[in-house]
């Protein structure tokens, strides 16, 4: 934990963190504690550290000919937290059967390197326009800002009607819980949805119930809502029955979270050429580039 002094914005309700960035994130907080000019704050830092360099494949060994098998590696740049790789034969991703992963490799100094391997045997199938273009692609993901909203449930006894809280900063939008009742008992159905302001940034969507994550078996997964703008909504359900467990502190807190992220791609590049119409042997080309996208970099990559 980490102890610091920061200028807060106040609230009627709250007091939120005008901006906290990271290495690479915008983060936004909210407290409950008293509204005030200046306060000390200790909370926990989200230490991300990005790869000085892409991803390293190894192995290439040409020539190779028709029905050779090619066995190679790709090695991710240490980073935190770990990057997750996959492979793509001509833009097409390989199927996992095809690859080799192993657990991370951790550094001293806290980073972690990622490995995976790819074995295949060359056929015809795998040439486009006369060549084999095998990529590694890694990705990390950077987190570009969290909200959420809270349904509060009184107790059994209680004569409160469930009411929402929102975890947002001022003038950003944050999800939406519908379908809540206006009683709740033990054994009744919580059926609810969740769903994301509208964002060009993929969402994650999480819900929590008295700040545990919800059990996998209680979601439902909706499809995501896309519109000509390039925006989407993404929505996830919770169904689950209310027990008495969960009226252990008083009341029932229900809470849907909504994640932004951006994803920071780097990739390695090998293409097998044919070199001669009479010879089935290949030779190869390297290529890197890097680049920060919202889905896996291609054409756009940065040299």
């Amino acid at each position: 934990m980490h102890s610091i002094t920061i200028h807060l914005r106040k609230s009627k309700t709250s007091v939120f963190v005008k901006k906290f960035r990271e290495i690479v994130s915008t983060h936004f907080t909210e407290m409950d504690v008293e509204v005030c000019e200046k306060c000390n704050i200790s909370f926990q830092l989200m230490n991300r550290v990005l790869p000085t360099n892409g991803p390293v494949i190894e192995g290439i060994d040409p020539p190779y000919q028709i029905d050779d098998v090619v066995n190679i590696s790709c090695t991710s740049g240490p980073s935190k937290p770990t990057a997750h790789m996959k492979w793509f034969i001509n833009d097409m991703e390989f199927p996992p059967t095809s690859e080799s992963r192993y657990p991370a490799i951790r550094h001293p100094n806290g980073l972690q390197t990622t490995r995976i391997d790819l074995e295949f045997k060359i056929d015809h199938s795998h040439f486009y326009r006369g060549e084999i273009k095998i990529v590694c692609m890694s990705s990390i993901p950077q987190v570009y800002s969290s909200t959420s909203e809270e349904l509060v449930i009184g107790d059994r006894g209680s004569s409160i009607n469930p009411y929402h809280v929102s975890h947002s900063a001022p003038g950003q939008k944050g999800p939406v819980i519908e379908g809540n009742l206006p009683w709740y008992h033990v054994g009744d159905l919580v059926n609810l949805t969740c769903s994301s302001a509208k964002s060009p940034i993929p969402v994650h969507i999480r819900w929590f119930v008295n700040d545990m994550e919800a059990k996998s078996e209680h979601l439902i997964k909706y499809p995501t809502i896309r519109y000509s703008d390039g925006t989407e909504v993404s929505s996830l359900g919770l169904r689950m029955k209310v027990e008495h467990y969960h009226f252990k502190s008083d009341e029932l807190r229900i809470k849907c979270t909504t994640t932004l992220y951006r994803m920071l791609t780097m990739r390695a590049e090998k293409t097998l050429f044919r070199y001669n119409q009479q010879n089935s042997g290949f030779h190869t080309a390297e290529n890197r580039c890097a680049g920060t996208k919202y889905i896996p970099c291609n054409k756009n990559c940065i040299s």
